[in-house]
This record gives structure tokens, sequence and C-alpha cells, in this order.
């Protein structure tokens, strides 16, 4: 029986393996449907090729200017583009100086890169010599450290994304008690900053520069404490300078009635440098705002600081800015200029706490 059970399966075996052969005759396409399959299959291929188009950006720079800054610039560009999934190229030139014969040098290597979207990393004194290079039509042009009303000549290609200190200044004015002083810093941008609130300010009745020498701090703001004294005092000097200022005046028992800094002092190095006591009445005012927390983290991996430093902050604007092709989607873009928010801060022990 076992044996006959076996003969049983073997034949099923074989007749389910068994195949009917069927002669298929291949499928003749007419000429009109060959046609439209090529231009479905080439619509197809141009879309694709749309959606796999590399975001390319070139960082120009002198390294002889502005030096490891250059660096985090562009690492902060990466850090965007990792975090958004961009399939991206950026590629930096590093020119000699911001004269004229090296800036048109530096947007011919970006020409033989074929690369439209240029951040520059340039200074308002450069500028006069930036509209001046030849072919510059042709590029989609950010500068990260320029406002617009710094300049004179504004080309519809260039998108400004600088700070606004006359703003800063308008806002810090709210402070006062009209009985304004200024220590200023011996440099072009602080004498550019003194300008900016001289011509502001009505009752600025003291200004005075410092210069680099601080065993001459204390002397000088003693010689000075009567005008000092209860007033509201600005600081247009940079982080080390004004930390020396604001020990200075505690160390010399002078009290102005506040104390009012820009931008160039929202640096969590006026929190070390100095004492909790020394900035009681300071008040600081900042344009960087907030960045949603993944981007801030992916920005730090790379050892990137869009929190307090200003270049890094507004490349990271100007790398949105060309990638969402012109959507804005951190900060919005009017008449070529980015508009910041501005906000005031007050100094606890270890962070700044924002005034509301």
């Amino acid at each position: 029986m076992k044996i006959l059970l076996n003969i049983f399966f073997i034949s099923i075996l074989f007749i389910g393996c068994s195949t009917q052969q069927k002669i298929v005759q291949p499928y003749q396409q007419s000429s009109f449907q060959k046609e439209n399959k090529e231009n479905k299959e080439k619509k197809s291929t141009t879309i694709l090729d749309v959606f796999k188009a590399k975001k390319k950006i070139i960082i120009l720079y002198s390294s002889n200017t502005i030096g490891h800054y250059a660096i985090e610039a562009t690492n902060t560009s990466m850090a965007y583009m990792l975090q958004s999934n961009i399939d991206f190229e950026i590629q930096t030139i590093d020119i000699k100086d911001y004269s004229w014969e090296s800036l048109e040098s530096g947007f011919k290597s970006a020409q033989d890169m074929d690369g439209e979207n240029v951040i520059a990393l340039l200074t308002s004194q450069s500028y006069k010599d930036l509209v001046d290079v030849e072919n510059l039509d042709q590029f989609n042009i950010y500068l990260p450290l320029i406002h617009k009303n710094n300049v004179q000549k504004i080309k519809k290609n260039i998108i400004f994304g600088g700070i606004d200190y006359e703003a800063q200044f308008n806002k810090l004015l709210l402070y006062s008690n009209k009985k304004d002083t200024e220590l200023y810093d011996n440099s072009n941008f602080g004498f550019a900053l003194h300008s900016k609130l001289d011509s502001m300010d009505q009752a600025l009745l003291y200004a005075q520069t410092i210069d680099n020498f601080s065993a001459d701090y204390g002397d000088l703001l003693i010689k000075n404490k009567s005008k000092l004294e209860q007033s509201t005092l600005f600081i247009n000097t940079p982080i080390v300078k004004s930390s020396i200022i604001l020990s200075q005046l505690r160390a010399n028992d002078i009290s102005p009635n506040r104390i009012l800094s820009t931008q160039l002092n929202y640096t969590p190095l006026i929190l070390s440098l100095t004492q909790a006591q020394d900035r009681e009445n300071l008040i600081v005012a900042s344009s960087i705002s907030d960045i949603y927390d993944s981007l801030s983290e992916q920005v730090s991996i790379l050892n990137s600081d869009i929190k307090y430093d200003w270049l890094n902050y507004s490349t990271l604007i100007g790398v949105d800015y060309f990638v969402n092709e012109t959507k804005n989607t951190l900060r919005p873009v009017i008449e070529n200029q980015v508009q910041h928010d501005i906000k005031l801060y007050k100094t606890l022990y270890h962070s700044f706490e924002e005034i509301k």
C-alpha cells in the first residue's frame, strides 16, 4: 500500500510540473505610441533632474581679514544643508584682500565654477569696489555684514543681511535719561557707531574715544567722573575694552544711571570677563532671533555658534534665502534687506534675560 501511495504522489508531482507552451507574438507599437512613450520618459527624466539638482553656494572671503570666522561661516552653511537633507555643494574662494582687483579675481573664479549664488563676507568699506566688478549682474549675492542703509548704490541682485545699528540705537534710547555720554573705540567701526549716535542723539553731552592702553582707563574715567555719574552711558567698544570699562567704573565708584550697548557686546564673554555687579545697569541690544532647535543642534555639532555670533547667524539666513529660492523661511527680505527683529537684554549671573 505504501508503494502505491508513493507512485500516486510522484505522478501528481510530474503532472503539476509539466507546462503547456504557448507562442506569444511580440507586441508591435505604432509610431504614435513609441513617440508618446519617449516623450513621457524624457519628461520624467527632466522632472527627476530638477529634484536631484544640487544646491551650489560659493562663500567668498579673505582669510587675511577675517581668518577663522570664514571657517565657521562655512561650517554653518554645511550644517544647514545637512539638517535640511539637501543635495548640496559648497565651495569657497579665498581672496588676498578686499581690493577691486582681488574681488574681480574672486568673482572670475566663481564664474569658472558655474556658481551663481555667492555669500560674500565683505565689510561696508569694500562695497564700493564690489559694485564695480565686471559681470556682477550674473550672480545672486548675499552680504551678511552690510546693511542697505550704509551703502550708496543698490543693485537688484544684491541682498543685504547686516545689522541696522540706527534701529538698535533708537530702541536703546528709550532707556535714556536725557543725560547721555559715550565711550567709543578708536577703530573705523567705533568711529562709525559714534558718528551714527552723534547724529541721532540730541542729548549726547559728552563723548570720548578709548585707545588701546588699558592702563589709562581708570585715570580717564576718574577725570570725567562728574560727566559720567548718573548719565546714560553708551559703550561703543568691543568686548575686551567694554569689560575693562565696566570693571573700572565700579572700581572707581562711578555710577552711571544706565549703561547701553549695541550688538557689539551681545556675547557670553561679557558674562565671564566681568562681575555681575559690574553690569547691574547694563542693557544690550541684539538682532539675532531664535532658530529652531534641530538646526541649532546641527550647527553646534560643527562647532559654529548662531546664538551669539552675528556672522554665522547672518550667513545662515543667506543660505536659507538661496536654498528656498527667495521664500525667506527664517527671516523676511523686503527691498533687498533682511528684516531683523531687535530685542533688548539685561544680564544675569550667567545668562542674558530679554526685557519684555
